[in-house]
């Protein structure tokens, strides 16, 4: 059966859906199991605790390598054509880039 992937750092997945919180974690789920949808965050943070404040903290690491991997997949047949991908990042200017991506392989996306 089909599971709905959600990727993000920070975000709790909405109820019915698998979190993965790494690129490490997406890519494994992507290549182990079979996913219909996949809502994908784009930046990366990691979380501080200063003065027993929990915040995230913003890095260089995005979750392109996940897209990549499964622009990939979908260029080699070796996934679902209509698995239904989501961008639900808050950073306008990355979701614009992801989309490009998107774009240049063809591939449809929300």
């Amino acid at each position: 059966m089909p599971i709905r992937l959600f990727v993000d750092d920070i975000r709790p997945a909405p109820p019915g859906w698998t979190l993965a919180r790494t690129n490490t974690e997406a890519i494994r789920i992507l290549d182990t199991q079979e996913v219909s949808a996949v809502s994908l965050d784009h930046d990366i943070s990691h979380e501080v605790c200063v003065d027993d404040n929990h915040r995230p903290f913003p890095c260089g690491e995005t979750f392109e390598p996940t897209l990549r991997f499964i622009i990939l997949k979908r260029f080699c047949g070796l996934s679902a054509r209509d698995m239904h991908i989501t961008l639900h990042s808050a950073n306008i200017l990355a979701v614009g880039a992801m989309r490009a991506l998107l774009n240049q392989a063809s591939v449809d996306y929300e």
